[in-house]
């Protein structure tokens, strides 16, 4: 009996088998790659930076220096801040600028030891071409930083100042050019420091985002006035030897000599002359309170505002507010004063031409002096008659006085009447009448005559040789 044989035969495909193979030896690869990724030899890794500055390839001991050098260098390196010709420098230390040195540290050793194999490999990849920047934590105080810039604001802030204009009582005018004024902008300011320190930006220079303002009279813009010349004038006298009246008086004047006053703006005595306090320099003198004369701080001032309020009327200005005093004065008729109490009572006018007008005055020889210059007005006057329609004569009071002889009378204070008082304005034009109007009824309060009476002593008469 023969028995057959049956013999079976595989065929491997060489696709098959090549695929084997790339599989295995993307195995191998994979495996190789891996023990290389997660080979930690206690280097950072190439290509690493912090602020453009290498900290790859070094030992662990090492990267802890190079990030505090890094840190001297580029955090706490000084910002120089511009502005105009002047500078200043900012240590960022002062606004307790830090980095975060350690967190940093952390960060570099992480590059090529993440979590997982796709962030080894992604930083693997990147390192050595340089793509892996690593950005520190920075921190400083936004407390000290605005003190800072408040500070800055106080060395670079200023008002604008108009150019000035003072006449000379020969008419001659000098002419002081302006100032232009600046404004920090703090905001700005703190937003560009900031950024330039915590950026670790190269360029340490800040330029300071400072406003100008213009102000708002220039001396080219006097240079356009058209001609000018005395519109309205009038002086008044007073004692110079009351030193502490006569210094009040200088005071206010020398306030508002100078004070330009556009078409159509008004002029107001308190807002250009200020309060009379001691702060400011005033010093105590008579006023007249209730009806009677005390010492108060700025006495005198109302004869430098009453003298204004004359100039006014005579240049034909336009009268906004006026008060008179309670009790008639010795510096100027009845009808024509004007009291001013300082966030109480005002003297206020309106420049009613279509020029500008200055204000010039002038105290010397126990004299209050006061021009407006403005355009002038040629054949044009004007004229202030007052006339008392109603006078009470002062009450006689008598005070007994014990240091006079007996019957001997001395005046302690001269009394005034009382009155009512109309003032009218009257304009001309080459001679014609062109406005008669009554501009005030002013009522004067009385003040008595106050006569001390000897009860003394009688002294005996004695004849002469």
């Amino acid at each position: 009996m023969n028995l057959a044989r049956e013999e079976t035969r595989t065929t491997i495909h060489p696709f098959s088998a090549a695929f084997t193979m790339l599989v295995a030896l993307f195995l191998l690869l994979s495996a190789g790659l891996f023990v290389l990724i997660s080979m930690d030899n206690g280097r950072s890794y190439p290509g690493v930076l912090v602020a453009q500055t290498s900290v790859g390839d070094l030992q662990r001991t090492d990267i802890y220096s190079r990030l505090l050098d890094i840190e001297r260098s580029r955090v706490l390196a000084p910002v120089t801040l511009e502005f105009m010709d002047r500078t200043w420098v900012l240590y960022p230390a002062q606004v307790r600028t830090r980095m975060d040195v350690l967190g940093a540290y952390d960060q570099i050793l992480r590059v090529g030891r993440g979590d997982t194999l796709q962030e080894r490999l992604d930083n693997l990849i990147g390192a050595p071409t340089g793509l892996v920047e690593i950005s520190p934590h920075l921190v400083c105080d936004d407390v000290e930083l605005i003190k800072y810039v408040n500070w800055l604001a106080s060395r670079i802030d200023r008002d604008p100042r108009s150019a000035e204009v003072k006449w000379q009582r020969d008419g001659t005018m000098q002419v002081t050019a302006e100032i232009v004024g600046y404004r920090l902008d703090k905001a700005a300011t703190l937003e560009a420091i900031r950024h330039t320190i915590l950026t670790m930006a190269p360029d340490r220079r800040v330029k300071l985002p400072v406003v100008e303002i213009k102000p708002e009279l220039t001396a080219s813009d006097i240079a356009k006035w058209p001609e000018m010349s005395v519109i309205g004038r009038f002086e008044t006298k007073f004692d110079p030897g009351n030193a502490q009246r006569t210094y009040n008086i200088q005071r206010a004047a020398h306030s508002m000599d100078g004070y330009v006053l556009l078409p159509g703006q008004e002029f107001s005595f308190n807002k250009v002359v200020g309060p009379r306090v001691p702060l400011r320099g005033y010093r105590e003198a008579d006023v007249i309170v209730n009806g009677r004369l005390v010492p108060d701080f700025g006495g005198g001032v109302c004869q430098v505002s009453s003298t204004l309020y004359n100039a006014v009327l005579l240049a034909d200005l336009q009268v906004t507010m006026r008060y008179n005093h309670s009790l008639i004065l010795n510096y100027i008729k009845p009808g024509t004063d004007a009291t001013v109490v300082y966030d109480y009572r005002d003297f206020r006018f309106r420049n009613n031409t279509d020029g500008p007008i200055v204000v010039a005055a002038w105290v010397y020889d126990g004299t209050v002096d006061i021009a407006l210059f403005g355009k002038p007005q040629p054949g044009k006057s004007v004229e202030i008659v007052t006339q008392v329609l109603e006078e009470v004569k002062p009450p006689i009071e008598y005070q007994e006085d014990p240091t006079l002889p007996l019957g001997k009378q001395v005046v302690e204070r001269w009394g005034a009447p009382d009155l009512l008082v109309q003032t009218r304005k009257i304009v001309t034009q080459d001679g014609q009448v062109v406005s008669d109007r009554i501009i005030s009824l002013d009522r004067y309060n009385h003040a008595p005559l106050i006569i001390r009476v000897g009860t003394g002593e009688m002294v005996a008469e004695t004849d002469a040789d």
